[in-house]
C-alpha cells in the first residue's frame, strides 16, 4: 500500500491536456478557401506552482494554428479551456 501510494505522487503528470473538436463547428473553408478544423484545448496545471504554458503545432507545410492567446498562465491545480483552429 505504501509502495502505491508513493509511487502515485511521485509519477504524477504535471500537466494534462484533452483535445477535442468544438462540437458547435465542423470542418468549414474559411473566405480564403483554406479548410478550417476548431477545436477546445483543455489545459489543467497538475502542480502546486503557477506555469506559463504555450500551444504550438507542430511544423506541416501548408498548416497554420490561430490561437486566442500566446502564453496561457496557470495558477497550481486551474484549468483553461482555449479554443484554437487549424487551417490548411
Amino acid at each position: 500500500l505504501c509502495g502505491g501510494v508513493i509511487y502515485a505522487l511521485t509519477d504524477r503528470v504535471p500537466l494534462e491536456i484533452d483535445i477535442r473538436r468544438d462540437r458547435n463547428q465542423l470542418s468549414s473553408i474559411n473566405t480564403q478557401g483554406m479548410i478550417e478544423n476548431s477545436y477546445i484545448v483543455k489545459l489543467t496545471n497538475k502542480t502546486q506552482e503557477p506555469h506559463s504554458y504555450k500551444i504550438t503545432l507542430a511544423p506541416q507545410e501548408g498548416l497554420s494554428l490561430e490561437l486566442r492567446f500566446n502564453d496561457v498562465p496557470l495558477e497550481a491545480g486551474e484549468s483553461f479551456d482555449m479554443p484554437v483552429s487549424i487551417y490548411g
